[in-house]
């Protein structure tokens, strides 16, 4: 049988690996209770705390804002899987929050991605993965529901941002043009399900708060580390393709002034900030 080891950090995320995590569960589902995580083990957590601990896994969707099979599907998924990893691994379930935004509307996934992950206050700790993938760049029938590729990143502030297609790190386009922030390739399927969001990215999610759970990887993590630090710690996740970096030049272009954001108070977010949009308006005051 495949160690814990190599389930808990897949050189890519698919079928296979999947069917082989749920063998390793299903073989022994009662390890939680055993010796593997002794009550020792759980006195040394005690005593050595670690900040950024538990880890939030937030899961960004296009499947909700109403009564949805869709959306009930994921939920489903992202409640049993931490639990899963929680019976190999012997260490606690990470945390998971689902937000729901508008159907296939890549603006508002763009939005709250950078919303969240740049106003997170713990930062490290947290993981952010949204996906809204319409298929916006692919027009054409896909062999096996191939759909847009997966992408990750480790912003200045430790939250770790990882979604679908390029678009959606539109707004973290300044920290990328300023060398601040790498975007890489993921290595997870992106086709043979017409239901990725459900059969593929809920495992992405949950491993990588998993990944930063742990005490090891937890004590890397300080503020100020510089970029090529960051991705040494992101790279520590074999699923990570360090030779595939996200280019800006991908980014669809907005015209200026673009309401990318309506909230349900009728409140209007624009792609610039206020002082831009005063000038543009002739107003200096």
């Amino acid at each position: 049988m495949t160690s814990a080891t190599a389930l808990l950090n897949p050189s890519r995320i698919d079928f296979p690996w999947i069917e082989q995590v749920l063998e390793r569960y299903e073989a022994d589902p009662t390890v939680w209770d055993r010796a593997t995580f002794p009550v020792k083990a759980l006195f040394h957590l005690a005593a050595h705390a670690f900040t950024h601990r538990p880890a939030v896994v937030h899961y960004i969707s296009d499947n909700g804002n109403y009564a949805d099979a869709a959306r009930g599907e994921i939920a489903v998924r992202l409640a049993d899987i931490p639990l899963v990893f929680r019976s190999i691994s012997g260490s606690p379930a990470v945390r998971t929050e689902y937000h729901d935004i508008p159907a296939q509307d890549t603006n508002a996934a763009a939005f709250d991605l950078a919303q969240f992950a740049r106003g997170t206050l713990r930062g490290f700790g947290n993981v952010f993965f949204v996906n809204c993938a319409p298929r916006k760049k692919q027009r054409g029938v896909e062999k096996s529901n191939g759909g847009e590729s997966v992408y990750i990143g480790i912003l200045p502030n430790g939250a770790i941002v990882a979604g679908t297609g390029e678009d959606v790190f539109v707004h973290f386009r300044d920290l990328i043009e300023a060398g601040q922030f790498n975007v890489y390739r993921a290595n997870v399927a992106t086709n043979g399900t017409q239901f990725r969001s459900r059969d593929y990215f809920p495992w992405l999610a949950a491993l990588v708060g998993q990944y930063i759970d742990r005490p090891d990887v937890n004590r890397k993590w300080r503020s100020g580390l510089t970029v090529e630090q960051r991705d040494q710690i992101l790279f520590g996740l074999g699923f990570v393709d360090r030779e595939v970096l996200l280019n800006p030049k991908h980014f669809d272009i907005l015209p200026s002034f673009t309401i990318i954001r309506a909230d349900t108070h009728g409140n209007l977010k624009l792609d610039q900030r206020h002082e831009k949009l005063a000038v543009a308006l002739g107003d200096d005051s």
